[in-house]
């Protein structure tokens, strides 16, 4: 009864927004005369717009191999025992259960051996934003899905065993999910509850999407993203880096268990810990959340700026268990005595505890995620008049190194001027660590409304190489930077780091960085987008330069010049 609900209400809540219209009145007298509605009668309201996709299943049973002849019976005039049927599959369904439990869908699917239980192996499944942020943030991408008998035809099913099924895939575009159990775990399949091992030895479940899980608008509104740690390697095999203990037994004796940090838009998220060793591998850490959460300006801003973030923790040290000294005789009622007047408030213990020590040694990646971000269309050529799309990608694999991380500059206190501080050899050992980011939704790029009215907020860059026989051009790009950045008074270094403290951009003024090799300079210059009068004359610091260094010959391996007045920067990088 619970699964036919189930359905009936699934299939309800499919029905497309277009297609639903409020009911009319109909008349006593003649009902199958309709009148319509008062134009002054409030109408009821629509149900939000909901996304439906059909959800195929197919499984693959493995029966578990039959239990031994029980021994032959003993002849007894008094046993009147009868053995009870072994258990088996037929006859039986799977149950999945999607949803809160107010709100939950429910599906019964056919396998194999279901027979005239059930006929169905397919699931219409209405997705909108509730279910989705069960799905992702509650669940974590996790359903359960029970196999079901039904012992009377109208009771409800009795539940044999549950399932865990991981549908996070479909959350990211994956039409396809694959998983398989078996009774031992093994490296690609869960192990199957001790509640199905008398009836399955192994099976496998597919689901296959009809359409994207994700209607387009609820997935960028939303965007869940999914930080996975896989593996860690070429981990410092010392503590102190005494020669005289293996490696990683130091480490072992003195530190606690190994564990990945990670920090991303606002979320963060620790793996497991493991023991020391050369090569660490995670298995099932991952996480999802709800990244559109923040907005999609903050998203970029933070991809850009801030990017992900981990730290190795493995030199934390050991948590240090109290030492309890034996009681001697004498000393339980005096210890009892002290107990209770603490606890009555008559008296209070000494505060014995230490101050917070620094933060101990560990190692750190960083990584700006700004080619996550959708760039501008720039080529604009007769067949694309609006310029040819680049796509950003929302799927990344990054192998990391680890540096040490910075060391505390504050001065520690007197107590804790002893306190041992070993940084760990990473760049040494070559450690990395690597890291799985899934987003399901591509970042659009910044539209001019988003970039910002203000020129402080639309940036231009422009990258030039200039041979030393050159002068000619070295000197007029260095006076026209020099005469630009002494009208904004930002000739000295103090004036410089008071406007960058202040975290204005309003100044027609020119930043950026030069490299230098034997024949040739590379300039990166950056400043507000160049803007120009009726007339063509520049008015501002980069549209001078944007003349001065306009190509007249190709570019070639000892001078060129790349430069586009459509590509706009949101921030200075230099």
């Amino acid at each position: 009864a619970v699964a036919a609900v189930g359905l009936r209400s699934a299939s309800e809540h499919c029905r497309p927004a277009a297609a639903w219209m409020p009911p009319k009145a109909v008349s006593r007298s003649d009902k199958s005369k309709k009148v319509a509605p008062a134009p002054d009668e409030p109408q009821p309201p629509q149900p939000p717009p909901s996304h439906c996709t059909e959800l195929t299943f197919n499984f693959s049973l493995e029966r578990a191999p039959p239990p031994p002849p029980p021994p032959p019976p003993v002849e007894d005039a008094q046993q009147t025992e009868v053995d009870e049927p072994a258990l088996t599959v037929d006859d039986t369904f799977f149950m999945l259960r999607i949803g809160e439990a107010d709100q939950a869908q429910v599906f019964e699917l056919a396998h194999p051996d279901s027979g005239d239980a059930v006929t169905s192996c397919t699931a219409r499944l209405s997705v909108s934003e509730p279910m989705v942020r069960w799905l992702a943030e509650k669940r974590q991408g996790l359903v359960t899905m029970s196999l079901c008998r039904r012992l009377d035809e109208g009771a409800e099913p009795e539940v044999v065993f549950n399932l865990p099924l991981d549908i996070a895939p479909l959350l990211f575009g994956w039409p396809r999910v694959d998983a398989s159990f078996s009774a031992q775990a093994r490296e690609k399949s869960a192990a199957l509850p001790g509640e199905a091992l008398p009836l399955l030895s192994a099976m496998s479940v597919s689901l296959a999407s009809s359409l994207p899980f994700l209607p387009e608008d609820l997935a960028l509104s939303l965007n869940p993203t999914a930080v996975t740690v896989l593996h860690a390697d070429g981990m410092p095999a010392t503590y102190s880096g005494t020669p005289f203990k293996a490696p990683y037994t130091e480490l072992a004796e003195r530190c606690a268990p190994v564990h990945v940090v990670w920090r991303l838009l606002g979320q963060q998220g620790a793996t497991a810990p493991r023991s020391h060793a050369e090569e660490i591998v995670w298995r099932n850490e991952r996480k999802i959340f709800l990244a559109g959460d923040i907005g999609m300006d903050e998203m970029r801003r933070r991809l850009r700026e801030e990017g992900i973030t981990l730290e190795v923790r493995d030199r934390d040290p050991k948590p240090e268990l109290p030492e309890t000294a034996p009681i001697q005789e004498g000393e339980e009622g005096a210890m009892a005595e002290v107990a209770q007047s603490a606890a009555a408030g008559q008296g209070s213990a000494p505060n014995a505890s230490p101050p917070a020590p620094r933060h101990p040694p560990f190692g750190v990646s960083r990584y700006r995620l700004g080619e996550m971000v959708g760039r501008q269309s720039t080529d604009r050529p007769t067949y694309a008049p609006d310029g040819i799309r680049s796509a950003p990608t929302r799927r990344l694999t990054l192998c990391l190194d680890v540096q040490p991380c910075e060391r505390p500059r504050t001065r520690p206190e007197p107590e804790e001027e002893g306190i041992e501080y070993f940084a760990g050899q990473y760049v040494e050992s070559c450690c990395q660590v690597t890291v799985q980011i899934e987003m399901a939704a591509e970042l659009p790029p910044e539209s001019d409304e988003t970039l910002g009215a203000q020129a402080g907020s639309r940036l231009a860059r422009i990258i030039t190489l200039i041979g030393y026989k050159d002068t000619h051009v070295l000197k007029v790009v260095l006076n026209t930077v020099d005469e630009v950045n002494s009208a904004c008074g930002l000739t000295s270094a103090a004036n410089w780091e008071n406007y960058k403290d202040s975290g204005k951009d309003d100044l027609d003024m020119v930043s950026g960085v030069q490299l230098i090799d034997g024949p040739t300079r590379l300039f990166v210059l950056e400043g507000h987008a160049p803007t120009f009068g009726d007339d063509g004359r520049p008015l501002n610091a980069m549209a001078r330069l944007s003349l001065l260094l306009a190509r007249t010959e190709p570019n070639s391996k000892t001078a060129f010049t790349l430069m586009d007045r459509r590509m706009i920067f949101t921030r200075r990088c230099y």
